[in-house]
């Protein structure tokens, strides 16, 4: 078996290119995955100042950390039992909605309410903006916001971005003492 020069050499070339493109399908990925709209959701209790310091308020606050522009168009809230969905669905046929209410499985009442349609979501938030908005903390909102079981927000494509089912929780034990 005869080795020469060039055929060491074109076999090293062959294994760096293979590393080299290796890399280059690593970083491409990298950036595609890095390359989107992320929407982070913030939220708590407390009082303003300037203000009277016995009313509260529920302030939320969603950012903008990807690098995408976005637009935000509403934010909801859900707050379904577990087999709501299911209920609803099978509620659309007369006979078996009789059933179901007449078991108590159903409510008129489950859907999704909406805590904002201001003009001011409907702005674009470019890399780091945020928007933030204050409520206060109403007999109706305080009650809400105990039944809520997820708190999101809606872009104008249809994605929906949470706030985190620990920080909810954390501000309903906050509620409730």
């Amino acid at each position: 078996m005869d080795v020469n020069a060039a055929t060491v050499f074109a076999a090293w070339a062959a294994g760096a290119s293979g590393v080299l493109s290796l890399f280059a399908l690593a970083l491409s990925y990298y950036t595609f995955k890095r390359d989107k709209a992320k929407i982070n959701l913030s939220a708590m209790i407390g009082i303003m100042v300037p203000g009277p310091l016995d009313q509260k308020y529920f302030m939320i606050t969603i950012t903008n950390s990807g690098r995408r522009n976005i637009t935000i168009t509403h934010l909801a809230g859900t707050y379904f039992p577990w087999w709501g969905k299911i209920a609803t669905l099978l509620a659309k046929v007369n006979i078996l909605k009789l059933l179901l209410i007449w078991t108590g499985l159903f409510s008129e009442n489950w859907s999704e309410f909406i805590l904002i349609t201001s003009n001011r979501l409907q702005n674009q938030l470019g890399e780091g903006q945020y928007i933030s908005e204050t409520f206060p903390m109403t007999p109706d909102m305080i009650n809400n916001i105990l039944r809520t079981k997820k708190i999101y927000a809606l872009d104008s494509v249809g994605n929906q971005w949470y706030l985190s089912r620990s920080r909810l929780k954390e501000i309903q034990q906050s509620i409730n003492h």
